[in-house]
Parts: C-alpha cells; structure tokens; sequence
C-alpha cells in the first residue's frame, strides 16, 4: 500500500533529477555572473574575499562537485553579503539566498554532474519529498507576486490586462497541483510562469528576480520532456559509441568517466578496458592512446578521438569543428602525448575526485525543513501581495514609454 501511494506522488508531484540539474546549473550560473559582475566593481577588501568565495562555490554548484557542500557554503557566505548589505541595489532581493538554500535542501546532483559520473550506483528518475513540494510551493508564491506585481503596474496603462492577468493567476497554480495528466498541465503550467516573468524582464522591470525565478520554474520540468528529447538526441551514432581506456591508468578511468557525463552522452555508452579485447589492446599500446570506436567499427586515437567524441554530443557538438582545426589538431595531439608519457603526474590534478556510491532518496529532516521554509516564503508572499494590490507602482519603462492618444 505504502509503495503505491509513494508511486502515486512520485509520479504526479515528483521532480526528475535531470530537471533539478539543469535548475542547478542555471542557477549557478546566473549566481556566478552577478557575484562577478560585483566583484569586478569592488576594491580589495572583507567584501571582495566574500564574493570571491560566494563565486567560487556556486562554479562548484554548476559544474556539480560535492554540489550540497558548495551550495552550503555558498548560501551563508550569500546570505551574510546580503543581511550585511554588502551587495548593490541591482540584487534580486530576499530571492537571491532563498534560491541558492534549494540547492541545500533538494538533491541536485543526481544528474550531469561529476559527482554523478564518479557514481556508480544508477539513480531513480524522479524523487517526491517535502523540499520538492516545498520548491513547487515557493514557485507558486513567487507566481503570484510576479503577476501582482504585473497586474499592478499594467493597469494603469492597459486596463484590460486586469482580467487576463487574474485569469492567469488561477489557472497556473490549478495546471501545477492537477493530479490528473499531471505531466502535461505542468508543462503547460511552467511555460506559462515562464511568459510571466520573462515578459517581466523584457520589460526591464524584473531585472535578476525575473532570472532567477525562471532558473527556479526549470526545476519542474516533467521526465516526459525529457524522455522525448532523449528519443530523438540518442541517435544509433551515439548509442553505438564505445571508448576503450588503458585499466592501468585511474587517471584514464576518471576522464572517460568525467567525459560522457559532462558531454551529455547516454549513461548507457559503454566504458570498457582496452585489455578486455586483444585487438583493442594492441592498438592502444600501437597507438598509446584510448580508442574510441564508433558505431560502424572505425577507429579514433588521441585528439582525433576527443573530437570526434565531442562531436556525438547533443549540447557540445559545435565544439567539434574547432577542435578538428589543423593548427588546434596538431597542438592537441601534441598536448595528448604528452600527458599520456606522463600519466601519473597528471593523475595528481584528478586525485581529489573519488569514484562513490550514493543513491539519492528522500531524507525526513530535509523535508520537513524544505516544507517549513517553503510556508514561511509563502506566508510572507501572501503580505507582500495583499500591500502590492493597495498600492498602483509606475509603469514598466517600456509600458511608460507608450501613450494613448484619445479617440476624437
């Protein structure tokens, strides 16, 4: 019974971890970029080391190593620049830590991360537990302050949008909570929330709120998405990839690893040691190089093979006609030589990196704080809207700009 009602949530309400990766790489990113833009126009001092830290950890947040220490770590170094007013009047108010505290709670480097590529324990697709419903609650709140604040400001000028925007606030939060087709009503849910505050932005009145709310509405990607775009990228080419490395050389096992992870290639392409086929073997002591082989059985070595490898790439292939530049060949083959005549020096650069077991699952604690967090933000979202609608601000820049002439 209780595996039926836990599959019944995880189907409605759960979030796929390949959704909560890219929730985590946007969110990284956007965070890394404004803690670089503030950094760069700051002098040498306590605020500079604290931004640089801040920025330091959410690049480890993007590229997914030990993901819920660097969100930590992150989250009290953003929240003290905050509550310390450290940072500018462009910062996306109390959203900004807010955001970066999901990265604590929620499980986001269960895909496309490089603690995902040293696992060695396959992941479920999706997870349900009190912090996903507690970022579906936040969303919702964020939502509805969004749109009151759209509404607000849009009146003024265009009256009409009144209906239109209330209609939108009810159908929203009705497609997201649906339990039936849940997979399409929140595809259709978020692509709306996505109109919403990128229409904010392009109004250049959300500036990095609007951002950040849209990395936030990633995360509800449904896996159906996903599976479907997963059809038409994992083409025979790529599904019919193999990559031999040398079972003496960690370092090797490490990259190739690393490689079809952060290169987006199916989990299911083989990583095989070049000793478990004679043939193979002997041409990566010919060759001293891996050997990837493709699906109609040719050969590549070194550079050659990094490229063509990048070229199998659903995100990355545009890279694979600049690697393949003869100049760029050349050096890289260069550059490959050497590092395979000197593996274990390299190794040391990859020694931090451990292979691991983990399996991502829903934690009690974690949840019941995700929940407490996501009522309080909701709470308090309820107050700002309640002032919001006493209140008519000025209009966007652009609505501003646009006048009515009266019919006579």
């Amino acid at each position: 019974m209780t595996a039926t009602w836990r599959s019944f949530f995880i189907h409605r309400y759960g979030l796929d971890l390949r959704s909560l990766a890219i929730f985590r790489i946007s969110l990284s990113l956007l965070i890394a970029i404004y803690l670089g833009l503030e950094l760069v126009a700051t002098d040498l001092s306590w605020r500079s080391a604290c931004l640089g830290a801040a920025l330091a950890g959410a690049l480890l947040m993007a590229i997914g190593y030990r993901s819920r220490w660097a969100a930590a770590a992150t989250w009290l170094l953003v929240t003290l620049l905050y509550n310390s007013s450290m940072l500018s009047s462009t910062a996306p108010s109390p959203l900004l830590p807010a955001a970066v505290l999901w990265g604590v709670l929620l499980p986001l480097a269960g895909s496309y991360s490089i603690d995902q590529a040293l696992n060695t324990v396959e992941q479920p697709k999706s997870i349900f537990s009190g912090a996903t419903l507690g970022l579906m609650i936040q969303l919702l709140a964020l939502y509805w302050l969004e749109v009151a604040s759209w509404q607000t400001a849009a009146a003024a000028v265009f009256p009409s949008l009144g209906l239109a925007t209330f209609a939108a606030t009810l159908a929203v939060p009705l497609l997201l909570w649906n339990p039936e087709h849940a997979s399409r009503c929140r595809t259709i849910a978020a692509a709306a929330a996505v109109v919403i505050h990128g229409g904010w932005f392009c109004l250049a009145a959300g500036g990095w709120q609007s951002l950040l709310a849209l990395s936030l509405w990633l995360a509800l990607m449904p896996s159906a998405v996903w599976d479907r775009l997963a059809i038409r990228a994992f083409t025979p080419q790529r599904l019919g990839l193999n990559i031999y490395y040398d079972a003496d050389c960690g370092f090797c096992k490490k990259v190739v690893h690393l490689l079809r992870t952060l290169l987006v290639l199916p989990r299911r392409v083989p990583l095989r040691t070049a000793q478990s086929d004679p043939a193979i073997h002997t041409a990566m002591e010919t060759q001293n190089s891996w050997v990837i082989v493709d699906w109609q059985g040719q050969h590549y070595y070194k550079w050659q093979g990094i490229a063509y490898v990048v070229s199998l790439s659903p995100v990355f292939w545009p890279l694979a006609r600049v690697l393949r530049w003869r100049p760029l060949m050349a050096l890289g083959t260069r550059l490959y030589e050497t590092i395979a005549n000197n593996r274990r020096v390299a190794g040391r650069f990859t020694k931090p990196l451990k292979f691991q077991q983990f399996v991502v699952r829903p934690r009690p604690l974690v949840s019941l704080v995700g929940l407490a967090v996501a009522l309080a933000i909701l709470w308090s979202s309820i107050q700002q809207v309640s002032v919001i609608r006493r209140t008519v601000p000025a209009p966007p820049p652009l609505v501003r700009a646009i006048e009515i002439s009266p019919v006579r």
